[in-house]
């Protein structure tokens, strides 16, 4: 199907693969194919956009966590002054990051917003003293495997995995609100 910017000049083809049916197509679908590549060609027809500037830091309240852009001093909600941490506040242009939950030994947990599904998520980055070593982006890499081949009430769902700026590994999970496991052997006991 010809993707046309101007009259008798195709800038692209939309091209179709085996179908899948011995029927012709009918006129509904010859409709719906020109719909598409008038689309198509209406976006290629753009002028392109400047890539939005994109901060390499951000900075985080030591105290509850929140992640603001560079330029805050201190945080609104505790005025504690702000700490900088050397990434990007929005993970492949993808993941932004709104507040930090917590740490481990393995790394940091915010939680964020997936821009592109609107949804809340939690993001867990490779600790930054963990960059370098290759043994514990594979070890970051295999709990991203294994977490992602279970599917269970009690297990988090893993719904990404990738690589940040300065070589920064993440996962990307649901995010669910609850009580640590920490805290819940201290209230059994």
């Amino acid at each position: 199907v010809p993707i046309t910017l101007a009259p008798e000049r195709a800038e692209a083809l939309l091209v179709l693969g085996a179908k899948r049916s011995e029927e012709p197509y009918s006129r509904e679908d010859q409709d719906l194919l020109v719909a598409i590549a008038t689309s198509l060609a209406m976006l290629l027809g753009r002028p392109p956009e400047a890539p939005a500037r994109v901060s390499e830091a951000f900075e985080e309240c030591p105290q509850c966590g929140a992640c603001y852009d560079t330029g805050a001093a201190h945080c609104h909600n505790e005025g504690a002054t702000l700490a900088r941490v050397p990434l990007p506040r929005r993970l492949t242009g993808r993941y932004w990051l709104e507040r930090s939950l917590g740490r481990g030994g393995m790394g940091k947990v915010y939680e964020a917003t997936d821009t592109a599904l609107e949804r809340r998520v939690a993001v867990k980055l490779i600790r930054e003293g963990l960059v370098d070593s290759a043994e514990a982006a594979e070890r970051f890499r295999r709990e991203a495997r294994i977490a992602a081949g279970f599917a269970h009430p009690n297990v988090v769902t893993v719904h990404d995995f990738g690589v940040a700026a300065e070589s920064r590994a993440f996962l990307v999970m649901e995010l669910l609100h609850g009580s640590t496991l920490r805290e819940e052997l201290r209230r059994e006991t």
